[in-house]
């Protein structure tokens, strides 16, 4: 059977090399292109992830659109936010299909994208056109898209954890969240406050209330919802490499169900869905039950003394908050089965 072949532009990048480990064991694709948009032609891809010594014998290219369609069927972009939507354009003409990591295309409306990213939307041609990467909830869509747009790791947690009491009505349109994420997070070019040597054996609240995922958060909830969904996001950093725990808190529209009553709700509304596993009442995720999976795993507490749905949710950043996700976007938009190169 002929392979697909793909391409990974910024692949010096974390959540690039994580992405890069998932599609050598798919079998159906080969990479056939490493690009990046800083200066690191003809470097080895393994000068930026050891793990890949060995692997593959491609060096890095400078970004070439030209290439890209000649050589690639998918070419996947792990590009600093800016990038991707200035380029993505000259990229689809043809048969190619797009899928962005960044948060170039995630957001529908620019003035909101202006607002929260700092920079003015230069392709609201694509920003319209990008289906929103969350296969849970547009699988449909993914399979007919040509321009995915990967969600963001923060928002992958959330709004797989709240969507089942939002899109049912049995709770209020605003969520508390509370996430800590680990500090590949903030990717390689990290600041200094992010650095592991000084996030040891510490956690640190960051961009309260200025986060740019929390827009993507109250877009895709809302939408999920049919009403206007708020979301009180307050993040964190802690002093681990991976993982993206987030608890959040809803308040029930009503009447207050139980915690066996939810749980049903969450299956329901995850059956068949195979990376979304929810956990039995009396038992919570934690990080390490998903960290190097594609895995989100939730639990739910309903908390009768403060009429509380409490949710916890967690992934892997780097896998189903990023490449892994990538991944999973692929395979149902090229027809592969949306397990594969997964499990």
């Amino acid at each position: 059977m002929k392979k697909l072949n793909v391409g990974v532009v910024g692949a010096a990048g974390l959540a690039a090399g994580k992405l890069i480990q998932l599609l050598l064991s798919h079998e159906g694709v080969q990479i056939v292109l490493l690009a990046d948009i800083k200066e690191l032609e003809g470097r080895s891809i393994q000068s930026f992830h050891p793990i890949l010594r060995g692997m593959l014998p491609q060096k890095i290219s400078s970004y070439d659109p030209v290439k890209i369609k000649k050589m690639c069927d998918v070419v996947f972009f792990a590009t600093p936010h800016g990038f991707s939507m200035r380029h993505v354009g000259e990229l689809l003409n043809g048969r190619l299909k797009v899928i962005d990591l960044s948060g170039d295309l995630r957001l529908k409306d620019p003035r909101v994208f202006a607002q929260w990213y700092g920079m003015v939307h230069e392709n609201t041609r694509a920003l319209h056109e990008a289906v929103y990467g969350l296969p849970e909830f547009h699988a449909q869509a993914i399979k007919k898209a040509r321009l995915i747009s990967n969600p963001g790791c923060y928002p992958t947690s959330i709004i797989l954890g709240a969507a089942p009491l939002l899109k049912k009505g049995l709770a209020l349109p605003r969520i508390i969240a509370h996430s800590v994420s680990g500090v590949s997070g903030a990717g390689r070019s990290s600041p200094q406050d992010f650095q592991l040597v000084d996030m040891d054996e510490n956690i640190r609240p960051y961009r309260v209330g200025t986060h740019q995922h929390t827009p993507e958060m109250e877009q895709e909830l809302s939408c999920l919802a049919k009403k206007t969904v708020t979301v009180l996001f307050v993040p964190h950093v802690g002093g681990y490499r991976c993982g993206i725990i987030s608890t959040l808190y809803l308040a029930p529209r009503a009447k207050l169900l139980s915690t066996e009553e939810i749980i049903d709700v969450y299956r329901k509304t995850y059956s068949g869905k195979p990376f979304v596993r929810i956990f039995e009442a009396g038992k919570l995720p934690q990080l390490n039950d998903v960290v190097g999976t594609n895995f989100c795993d939730i639990g739910v507490v309903s908390d009768k003394r403060t009429r509380t749905y409490i949710v916890t949710s967690v992934i892997d950043n780097l896998i189903k908050g990023a490449g892994g996700q990538a991944v999973q976007n692929m395979n149902i938009a090229c027809g592969f089965s949306e397990t594969e190169g997964l499990l």
